[in-house]
């Protein structure tokens, strides 16, 4: 019994202490239509944390194949800004993620960020975005924690609240129950 109780602990300690490096990168700066850095190599468990100042743009996980549109099962998106504010997202796997706003026709402008990226992606990326008609926003923010925004009352508030309180509530009963086994 005590041999399952420290693998136990092996197996479950990381839940809690795991945590990757927080790659800032500044959505629209001093008035630019830019992601800065536009290119970013990232880890699983990394957090890239999406800095707005007081110009409109958004973050959208773009569909690789269809420039401008949101990918077609999860992904990310962070509602329009215009205000300082964050959007974290925490990188689940090295696959490659296009990044885009999707306010006004930044997209086919070309701001674009790529994650894990390749330049042969990149190229075909852009390639996709030139032929891109019109930019599309998804319903709502979703897919990471939104801080310190102007979300209005349609719920984007609310829904980072709910992320936020959703990632501590379940560390939370992962110690608590760590604790508890433990202890026996």
């Amino acid at each position: 019994m005590c041999c399952s109780r420290q693998w136990f602990a092996v197996l479950i300690l990381p839940l809690g202490l795991a945590s990757g490096e927080i790659i800032s990168v500044d959505v629209g700066s001093e008035g630019s239509n830019v992601f800065k850095p536009d290119r970013i190599d990232a880890s699983v468990g990394d957090v890239i944390q999406f800095r707005f100042d007081a110009n409109e743009h958004s973050v959208v996980q773009g569909n690789s194949t269809t420039g401008c549109y949101p990918v077609d099962n999860g992904g990310f998106y962070s509602g329009r800004q215009s205000k300082p504010a964050t959007f974290q997202v925490t990188i689940n796997s090295t696959d490659t993620i296009f990044v885009y706003s999707s306010v006004d026709r930044e997209c086919q402008k070309g701001m674009l960020a790529f994650i894990n990226a390749n330049t042969v992606q990149e190229v075909g990326y852009r390639a996709t975005v030139i032929k891109s008609i019109e930019n599309e926003s998804p319903n709502h923010v979703f897919g990471g924690v939104l801080s310190n925004s102007n979300a209005t009352a349609d719920g984007d508030a609310k829904e980072s609240a709910a992320v936020a309180t959703t990632v501590l509530g379940t560390t939370t009963v992962v110690a608590l129950a760590m604790t508890a086994f433990l202890a026996m």
